[in-house]
């Protein structure tokens, strides 16, 4: 995200952020000045009466999500008011030139219409994942609601940046495409791969009913001893610590680690001798990190649940892949696993990966094209 805010030119970023995991890499760079939430919310101690707001508000989406689906559970925020409080300082100690919001939530839109409406700064807005598209279980009428946010964000926007996997048949965005901006992915080219490690590795989220890993790493237990003792299995993630006991029983050849920055996620990925994925636990979304994985143009492990799993159907050609459904009997999984490590495996050319549909529409030079049309 921070290359594509780079892009507009030689700039300083003002970074606001509620991502635990961003205290450690944000302040490494030189050219952001970071403002972690997260600091802000105060403690059980000197401020009861909050936490019990907290606490009813969390409750509140708890109980719209499952009940209404995802709209509103990505509206709601209880700390959205200090949010834009805290931007307004900013602003106005600051030379500000534009305000870029990264939507997970709907929330971070609303704080960035409100803050362009109040300053008249230019507004640009990133948009990770267009909800009313991707809403199952939900009745019409609340994608209808869905849309009618979005379009209402696009609307007041100056700029909407999107990657390409999210705009793709996305009405709302079609009325807006004047606007978008299809920016490239860095890693979406003709690199030159070399392996340097017998590492398989994996780097992500683990998400309860989502994405959970304890199959996977279960699996992994069990051919450790099939398999060349050299090979370890690398896990970048969060709360590393909670997996100790995965350490310990695998002898340290499964190992787990913090979040890196992108350049040295970059080098142990491209260093690896196989890449590890994990599909989600429903048929809606597949992981960010699939695309990235494909370009690296490295055998790959892929664990599922869900036998629509979106990332198997962007997987469906890739030529060096073993697919391994979590549910399936334990012995013939081993047996695929054991098989595809001692299998042959042959480079994997840039030319056969263009053979992707999925993969070749998300290349700048398809970009560049699409947006020339």
């Amino acid at each position: 995200m921070l290359s594509v805010i780079r892009s507009l030119g030689n700039v300083h970023i003002h970074a606001i952020s509620a991502n635990n995991e961003d205290v450690t890499i944000l302040p490494q760079y030189e050219d952001v000045t970071y403002y972690p939430v997260y600091n802000w919310r105060v403690s059980f101690l000197n401020n009861i009466k909050k936490i019990k707001m907290q606490i009813l508000s969390r409750g509140i989406e708890y109980l719209f999500y499952h009940i209404v689906g995802h709209l509103d559970h990505y509206m709601i925020s209880v700390y959205e008011k200090e949010i834009h409080e805290k931007c307004k300082e900013i602003i106005r100690n600051n030379h500000i030139d534009a305000i870029f919001t990264v939507c997970l939530r709907f929330y971070t839109h609303r704080i960035g219409m409100k803050l362009t409406k109040e300053t008249g700064i230019k507004w640009l807005q990133f948009w990770v994942d267009p909800y009313s598209n991707k809403m199952e279980k939900t009745s019409s009428w609340w994608r209808k609601e869905a849309r009618l946010v979005e379009k209402k964000y696009f609307e007041a926007t100056d700029k909407i940046y999107a990657l390409p996997e999210v705009f793709k048949g996305n009405l709302v965005i079609d009325d807006y495409r004047k606007k978008l901006v299809t920016f490239e992915i860095p890693y979406l080219d003709n690199k030159s791969i070399l392996t340097t490690t017998k590492d398989v590795v994996f780097a992500g989220g683990f998400i309860k009913r989502v994405r959970e890993p304890e199959p996977v790493l279960n699996l992994l237990l069990t051919i450790l001893g099939d398999i060349d003792s050299d090979v370890r299995f690398l896990f970048y993630v969060k709360d590393k610590s909670v997996y100790n006991k995965y350490e310990r029983a695998s002898n340290g050849r499964i190992c787990f680690h913090d979040y890196v920055n992108h350049e040295e996620l970059n080098r142990v990925l491209g260093g690896a001798m196989m890449l590890l994925n994990i599909g989600n636990y429903h048929s809606v979304q597949m992981p960010s990190k699939t695309v990235e994985y494909v370009s690296y143009r490295k055998p790959l492990l892929f664990f599922f649940k869900d036998k629509n799993d979106a990332s198997l159907r962007y997987l469906n050609d890739y030529p060096d892949i073993c697919r391994i459904c979590v549910d399936d009997n334990d012995e013939i999984n081993i047996k695929k696993l054991t098989e595809f490590f001692s299998a042959k495996h042959d480079p994997i050319t840039y030319d056969s990966l263009m053979k992707i549909r999925e993969f070749r529409e998300s290349t700048p030079e398809f970009i560049r094209l699409q947006m020339e049309i």
